[in-house]
């Protein structure tokens, strides 16, 4: 099996888990997370690695700011942080940009979009799917 770039989605609504899981699976592997507590759990007590997260910026009880702030505090500067909404005010990507965010990616999602921003900044290559061709 293929060395995947692995992408934690973390965001309250399951609706916008879905699309993007379903974007990305053929090419990443994809794990989710209902809010920034998950998430934070997920990477500082399991110790579970990530090439680059989505993070939702507006999420009840650990929201995407607090987030960063706890990555950063525990120097874990190596993912790249896509952050995900619907609000990409210049408020949001003032408070974002000090905590070094790769890209803002707004709502509703635009698939090829978002995989080639995915791609470009994890040097992943487009997979080509070959079964169309036969």
């Amino acid at each position: 099996m293929e060395n995947l770039k692995r992408i934690l989605i973390v965001d309250d609504s399951e609706i916008d888990r879905e699309i993007l899981r379903n974007m990305m699976d053929e090419e990443f592997e994809v794990s989710e997370a209902v809010n920034g507590y998950y998430a934070l759990d997920l990477i500082l007590k399991k110790g579970e690695t990530f090439d680059a997260i989505l993070l939702d910026v507006s999420m009840p009880f650990c929201d995407g700011m607090r987030v960063l702030r706890v990555l950063r505090e525990n120097n874990l500067r190596d993912i790249q942080i896509f952050m995900i909404t619907a609000e990409a005010t210049m408020e949001n990507i003032e408070k974002a940009s000090q905590y070094r965010v790769a890209e803002f990616i707004k709502k509703p999602f635009d698939r090829e979009e978002v995989l080639k921003r995915l791609r470009a900044k994890l040097g992943v290559e487009k997979k080509i799917n070959l079964t169309r061709y036969r």
